[in-house]
C-alpha cells in the first residue's frame, strides 16, 4: 500500500474505534453510522505540522516541497483528513453535510505553538472544517 492509503486506513480504523457500541447488538445487527438512539461521536484530529511534514515521504533530509510537482507529507495528511471527514459525513445533496460524527482539528508544531485548536468540535461544522483545512 502507498503511504496515503496506509494513513487513510489508520484514520478510518481510529474513527471506527471511537464509535459508541450498542449493548447487545452484534456487528450484523447494527450498521456502521446507522440512525439510531446512540449519540453522535466526537472525533478530534491532531495533525503534525512540524518541519518534517514539509518534506516528501521517506526523505526528511531533502529540501522542502517547494514545487507543485512534489507531494509533501502535510499534503498527504490534509488530503486523507478531508477524505475521512467527507466519507463519514457525506454531502446531503442540499449544500450541507450529513452529520454522522462531529469533528475537530488541532495542529501540532513543537517549535512555534505547540498544539493549537483550529476547528473546535461543534454540531454542523463540517463545511467550516473542510474549508479551513483545504485553505492551509
Amino acid at each position: 500500500m502507498t503511504c496515503r492509503t496506509d494513513l487513510l486506513v489508520s484514520l478510518l480504523l481510529v474513527a471506527a474505534l471511537l464509535l459508541p457500541q450498542s449493548a447487545g447488538a452484534g456487528s450484523s445487527d447494527l450498521a456502521l453510522f446507522s440512525a439510531g438512539s446512540w449519540s453522535v461521536p466526537n472525533i478530534m484530529f491532531l495533525v503534525d505540522t512540524s518541519g518534517s511534514m514539509a518534506h516528501p515521504p521517506g526523505d526528511d533530509d531533502d529540501d522542502e516541497c517547494l514545487s507543485d510537482s512534489m507531494y509533501c507529507k502535510w499534503e498527504m495528511a490534509r488530503d486523507v483528513l478531508l477524505d475521512v471527514v467527507q466519507t463519514i459525513n457525506p454531502p446531503d445533496g442540499e449544500g450541507d453535510y450529513i452529520q454522522n460524527a462531529r469533528f475537530g482539528v488541532f495542529l501540532f508544531d513543537k517549535y512555534e505553538y505547540g498544539a493549537r485548536l483550529i476547528v473546535p468540535i461543534e454540531d454542523g461544522n463540517t463545511s467550516f472544517l473542510l474549508s479551513r483545512v483545504t485553505s492551509m
